[in-house]
């Protein structure tokens, strides 16, 4: 027999399918206005979350250069499938050169093995690839286009 005990029961269950529906689309929304492709990294990486919280811990074993005050922080996911983080750091008073100069002297000291570096095309732009295990890391850098005497710095480490 259905009893009025029956009834609750299912009315709680639409109640948490419904309430889930909505969450879902909640979420889908918020993360639809902030996929964008990321060309600081590999170059079909996307971006799945962003933030400018300065609550989130700078990579593990990654130097910064002297100056570096950073500027957001963005979940990704890199053109490999793999995910990823990635810092991007406002230098002051250095250029790209100077800034991938800190990185070729310093990533071997934190247990990073160089890979391979390239020019960027933009603004001077640099990058170049480490590994650590089974993570990579790249390292972008050019010219601030606010401020010609400062570097535009993004770092991208996978999970």
């Amino acid at each position: 027999m259905y009893s009025i005990r029956n009834r609750h029961i299912f009315a709680n269950k639409y109640v948490l399918t419904a309430a889930l529906g909505m969450v879902l689309t909640i979420i889908g929304f918020a993360f639809s206005g902030n996929i964008m492709h990321v060309s600081a990294a590999p170059a079909n990486s996307i971006v799945i979350a962003s933030s400018s919280s300065s609550n989130v811990i700078h990579p593990v074993n990654v130097p910064l250069p002297e100056h570096a005050t950073r500027q957001d922080v963005a979940a990704v996911i890199a053109d490999d499938g793999r995910k990823a983080s990635r810092w991007r750091y406002s230098v002051a008073d250095t250029n790209p050169g100077d800034v991938i100069n800190f990185y070729r002297d310093n990533m071997s000291s934190n247990g990073w093995s160089f890979v391979s570096s390239s020019d960027d095309g933009q603004n001077g732009g640099q990058i170049r690839k480490y590994e650590q295990g089974n993570r990579t890391c790249y390292i972008r850098a050019s010219t601030n286009i606010a401020s010609s005497s400062n570097t535009t710095l993004i770092i991208t480490v996978t999970n």
